[in-house]
Formats: C-alpha cells, sequence, structure tokens
C-alpha cells in the first residue's frame, strides 16, 4: 500500500546566496481530545520522531511530567517529553484511509531559555525520524527528478 508524500520547495536567501530547500511532507489527521491536521517533515537524519509545541497545543492533551531529555533542535534547546500513544491517519494514494499507532512519539518544548530561542522553538516542525520508520516497517521511495515520492507499508 502507498502512503504519498509531498515534496514542498521554498526558497531562502542566507548570506546574499539564494537556494532551494526541500522537504518531504507527510499529511495526516491526528486525533487526540479532538482531531488536528498537521504535516510530518520525513527526516532520516533524526533518529527521534516527535510532535511540536503547538501541535500537542491544538490536540489539546496534557503533557507527561515525565522529562526524557534535553536536545538541540534546529539551534533550539527543547525539553522532551513523552506523550499518550496517538492515532495518525493517512490517506493512501487509492483515497483509503490508513492507521498507524504512535507508540514512539515524543513533543518537543521550549526549554527554559532566553526569549529569541523560546520563540524559534515554537517554530520548530512535526518530524518523523527512523524511529517511526522502523517501528512502523515503512520503506520510504524517493525519485525527486520525477517528483514521486511516497512511503510504502
Amino acid at each position: 500500500m502507498k502512503i504519498p508524500l509531498k515534496l514542498k520547495e521554498e526558497i531562502k536567501n542566507v548570506e546574499n546566496t539564494q537556494f532551494i530547500e526541500r522537504r518531504i511532507i507527510l499529511p495526516v489527521n491526528i486525533i487526540g481530545r479532538k482531531i488536528v491536521g498537521a504535516e510530518f517533515i520525513i527526516d532520516t537524519g533524526c533518529p527521534y520522531s516527535f510532535i511540536n509545541y503547538i501541535t500537542l497545543l491544538n490536540l489539546n492533551l496534557p503533557k507527561n511530567e515525565c522529562k526524557v531529555k534535553k536536545m538541540v533542535i534546529g539551534g533550539s534547546l527543547v525539553d522532551i517529553f513523552s506523550i499518550p500513544t496517538l492515532k495518525l491517519y493517512l490517506k493512501t494514494e487509492k483515497g483509503e484511509i490508513f492507521i498507524l499507532k504512535t507508540d514512539c512519539l515524543n513533543v518537543a518544548m521550549p526549554s527554559e531559555a532566553n526569549e529569541k530561542e523560546k520563540a524559534h522553538a515554537y517554530t520548530l516542525p512535526n518530524i518523523l525520524g527512523l524511529d517511526f520508520l522502523i517501528h512502523h516497517k515503512l520503506k520510504l521511495f524517493l525519485n525527486l527528478s520525477e517528483n514521486v515520492q511516497y512511503l510504502e507499508v
């Protein structure tokens, strides 16, 4: 079964140099205390999967009081907390709904830091890392030159 992914491209400017930033995105609906549409970046360089603090608030879920660790993500110091199991609703290429449970998902919350770092932490994306792909035995297929990208279950 194939689950289509989106290729998102943005033109970025850094120090008078322009480049294209490309991200592979998985659109999902998440069921918490309410249904929330979200996008996850597929990041094969990230060992952990997490939702950002804004998504947690939108789901109206309490964070677990058990802090897993502190880590730096995208230049921001965040606290990683565990969260309850969630269900991700994905659309297959045939338009059918496929459900994955998240046994290995955390939330990245802004750490006690200065206001600039906190503001940056609030802009972090949702990430699906290697732990999620391995746990669910998902295969990632990319052919960016032909704009073909999908997960296979």
